[in-house]
């Protein structure tokens, strides 16, 4: 099961990956960070892979600011 603790590591990699970005695609990097930290992990307690969570955080993140509403 994937941990807070394992999404909030993925969290400062993206941190880190974003810096190298070019200077206009870094809004979106941060974005996608922020989805990532307020995600309210324990919800998706049941993905075994840290990355497959962090997609699927992704995803609903994104589809929410679709719809209009609120990433997190």
């Amino acid at each position: 099961m994937i941990t807070p603790a394992e999404v909030r590591q993925l969290a400062v990699r993206w941190k880190r990956g974003t810096r190298a970005l070019r200077i206009q695609e870094q809004p979106f990097g941060q974005r996608l960070v922020r989805m990532l930290e307020d995600s309210g992990t324990g919800r998706f307690a049941t993905i075994d892979d840290p990355l497959e969570a962090a997609a699927f955080i992704l995803f609903i993140g994104m589809l929410k600011e679709l719809d209009g509403e609120s990433p997190a």
